[in-house]
């Protein structure tokens, strides 16, 4: 991402959001993949507390996968004891509601394993209900892209990768699997490994897009605190691995994560070390709620009196 001093202008969307906001430059996910990182996001606990570690997609069905332990209070259950009207649309099939991410939503779907596009597209369709509440609200996106499969988007790819035939971005686009495209890059070179970078920052852009398009379409968005974080990073064989969930080095488990303040003028770099855990317990803080004992992650803004 460009304001964490990447090369690529991949996101200027979420860069003018972050100049209002405190950009957290040491954060860390609490795992290199989705099901365990996002349960920790809402739970407030760490993965060998929560438990939920495991589980594989195949035919867009989910296989020994256990659901959120009940007895875990999350974080929409205890904003809506503040009063809180409580939504989320969510883009993996790991994160339904029977698995137990819906709880304590009021309104919840998770669209699998889809572009930032439906996401927003769904979003949108509450829209007039939320702008009539007079109570706070909370809403939490969850947006699939970037992930493999490394999808062209344009006009961004061409900025990047203008010498990409049309061949190359087709198969690359098609390979949904990280074996998929290893086999690839054995069988044709280094090259698609730079294009598949490429797309994946392309993917970014895509994102970045219907970010902004969301605000456009829903201004009073610019009212909320915002926290944009991720669930896990990506590898390029930095350390000869593809893709994420192999390990826990830099580039799988850093992530992004600011907080925007309505009110705030500048941005402000916090080198604190932050975490996934933190995320509810920060949000929580700021509603004026107190984190139950059993999270372990801690508020890193407190407006509490």
């Amino acid at each position: 991402l460009p304001f964490y001093g990447y090369k690529r202008n991949t996101a200027p969307f979420l860069g003018k959001l972050a100049e209002h906001g405190i950009v957290f430059t040491n954060a860390y996910s609490t795992s290199s993949w989705t099901v365990p990182a996002a349960t920790s996001l809402i739970t407030g606990v760490y993965p060998s507390s929560h438990g939920i570690v495991y589980g594989f997609t195949k035919k867009e069905h989910i296989y020994k996968q256990e659901p959120v332990p009940q007895e875990l209070p999350n974080l929409p259950e205890q904003l809506r004891a503040l009063g809180y009207r409580t939504y989320a649309v969510t883009a993996n099939y790991h994160l339904t509601k029977e698995l137990g991410f819906g709880r304590g939503f009021d309104r919840y779907a998770c669209v699998g394993f889809c572009p930032a596009e439906k996401v927003n597209r769904f979003f949108l369709k509450w829209k007039s209900e939320i702008e009539t509440q007079t109570g706070p609200v909370f809403i939490w996106l969850h947006y699939f892209d970037p992930h493999i499969p490394y999808i062209a988007r344009q006009p961004w790819l061409k900025q990047y990768q203008n010498d990409e035939t049309e061949e190359e971005s087709g198969s690359i686009s098609s390979l949904y699997r990280q074996v998929m495209l290893r086999k690839e890059i054995r069988n044709k070179g280094h090259r698609i490994l730079t294009l598949a970078q490429s797309h994946y920052d392309s993917e970014i852009n895509y994102c970045d897009e219907h970010i902004k398009n969301l605000f456009q379409k829903f201004p009073s968005l610019e009212k909320y605190v915002l926290a944009f974080t991720a669930d896990h990073g990506e590898e390029f064989r930095e350390h000869g691995q593809l893709g994420h969930a192999r390990n826990l080095y830099n580039y799988t488990v850093r992530i992004p994560f600011f907080i925007r303040l309505p009110e705030a003028v500048s941005a402000t770099n916090s080198k604190e070390v932050a975490s996934l855990v933190d995320v509810a317990p920060t949000l929580l803080a700021i509603a004026g709620g107190k984190a139950p004992p059993s999270w372990q992650g801690r508020a890193l803004i407190d407006q509490r009196g």
